[in-house]
């Protein structure tokens, strides 16, 4: 599975060559608890919005992880799924076309909330579906494309949940070197160098 960014584009790029074997049995776990919420669903309109919530859950951990202090997670109502997206998306912690993917499954995540027409994925038309097949072939180039619509969107969802709970891993210790005194030194030896040169 394919996650990696461009350098330079995000703070983190890479993040497989930092997870360490417990901080994947632990991301294994996690992502477990998300997909047995879809066990027993077979409404194609549920499984949307199941696979939504998760891939918002995920979101919701890196953004507590990059902002421990923060309380608008909990106390806001009007942090919506798209200023998630689009927080992160400032912060570039992570490749760009991860955060795409949240927005897409955002998208379907809207379209099915908002069209009691929408009974199937089939429903919303070639160019979501083609949306939705791009995402999942930039995560595995040799993606067998024969099966269902429902299970290439539960497979985006997995793909994404998987990336964001990848580099969330990667975001805590950045984050607490951040708060550390080792980081306000080299930064105060960074613009002490600076201002020399």
């Amino acid at each position: 599975m394919e996650i990696e960014g461009p350098p330079g584009e995000s703070v983190l790029y890479c993040a497989w060559v930092w997870l360490l074997p417990g901080e994947m049995e632990e991301v294994r776990e996690e992502l477990e608890a998300y997909w047995a919420h879809y066990e027993d669903l077979t409404d194609e309109r549920a499984i949307v919005l199941v696979g939504a919530l998760c891939v918002e859950d995920c979101l919701d951990r890196m953004i507590s992880a990059f902002f421990p202090a923060s309380k608008i997670l909990h106390e806001n109502r009007d942090f919506t799924f798209s200023l998630k997206i689009d927080i992160l998306q400032a912060c570039s912690l992570i490749p760009r076309r991860i955060l795409h993917h949240c927005d897409l499954i955002r998208s379907l995540r809207n379209d099915f909330a908002h069209n009691l027409d929408f009974q199937t994925l089939s429903d919303l038309g070639d160019t979501k579906l083609r949306n939705m097949d791009q995402g999942i072939k930039s995560y595995q180039a040799d993606y067998d494309f024969s099966v269902p619509y429902r299970q290439r969107f539960e497979d985006l969802v997995r793909f994404t949940c998987i990336a964001l709970k990848v580099y969330t891993t990667q975001v805590q210790p950045m984050r607490a070197f951040i708060d550390s005194e080792d980081f306000l030194k080299s930064l105060q030896a960074f613009a002490e160098k600076e201002n020399v040169a």
